[in-house]
């Protein structure tokens, strides 16, 4: 899969304002959609800086969404494929798909590292071939891929991309990365896989399968649910101090992203069943 090059300085090629207008708008129904289930605030950032957040967000859900459409693995494991391939063409200036002009246009314009939007493409590929988590170390490496990528990449858009700063929004990722999962329960029991550590599972004396399609007052269900829970709340928790490049009042929103994730994560934490509501 592609990486961060020394491409990822070369400007994309001019694309038309109307087509880029129109990828931008996808971008945000995307994206808005995912910061509501969130309750993540984006109202202290400039409008450039909250409109490159949405564009990059969008990328994993646009894709996803495509992707699981597909009825059989072989048609979603080549929709993945040409979302790969359309990616790196967007850098170009010739995206395939609809929402990558603006998702290119954004990264170019704040330098985010290229590597960050294929390593959440990568994310979906664990999905898709049910990799086996194991411990919590491959748990923190797939929320890595599916959310620290993204937060990386907000870093970079507000000026705080240097690698002393990505300890931060690294562990912002993954804490918030665990609630991501546990607010795509109804996703995760349509593809039949979960990013939950086989461990846990054994330890809790269910199978991955038995978890999927558990009635929610079942025990084991609800340990496993509330462990997770846990787990992203101690995540959250050692997220540490704001870069001291991110100013007020942008730090407000930062903040309010934490503390709003763990308000989350505690309401799982008291009522499993929440995942399926």
């Amino acid at each position: 899969m592609p990486g961060e090059t020394s491409q990822d300085s070369v400007q994309p090629m001019t694309v038309d304002s109307m087509r880029l207008e129109v990828s931008r708008e996808i971008c945000r129904r995307y994206a808005l959609q995912w910061f509501g289930k969130m309750g993540w605030h984006l109202d202290r950032m400039s409008p450039q800086q909250a409109s490159a957040i949405l564009d990059v967000r969008a990328l994993a859900l646009a894709a996803r969404d495509e992707v699981f459409v597909q009825s059989t693995i072989e048609k979603r494991k080549t929709t993945l494929q040409d979302w790969i391939f359309s990616l790196s063409q967007g850098f170009q200036g010739q995206a395939h798909s609809d929402c990558v002009d603006a998702i290119a246009q954004s990264v170019t314009l704040h330098r985010v590292p290229r590597a960050f939007l294929y390593d959440m493409l990568s994310a979906l590929e664990s999905n898709l071939y049910r990799e086996q988590l194991e411990t919590l170390e491959d748990l923190r490496r797939f929320c890595y891929r599916q959310t620290s990528s993204f937060t990386m990449s907000v870093g970079q858009i507000l000026g705080a991309g240097e690698a002393d700063h990505r300890p931060y929004f690294i562990k912002l990722g993954v804490g918030t990365g665990i609630l991501e999962s546990l607010l795509s329960w109804h996703h995760w029991k349509s593809c039949n896989w979960a990013p939950i550590p086989e461990i846990w599972l054994k330890e809790a004396g269910i199978s991955a399968n038995q978890m999927l399609q558990a009635d929610t007052a079942n025990a084991q269900f609800q340990s496993v649910i509330r462990r997770l829970a846990v787990q992203g709340i101690e995540e959250l928790a050692e997220v540490g101090t704001m870069p001291p490049s991110i100013e007020h009042p942008i730090d407000v929103n930062l903040n309010q992203w934490t503390e709003c994730s763990i308000d989350k994560l505690q309401a799982f934490h008291e009522d499993p069943s929440a995942v399926l509501k």
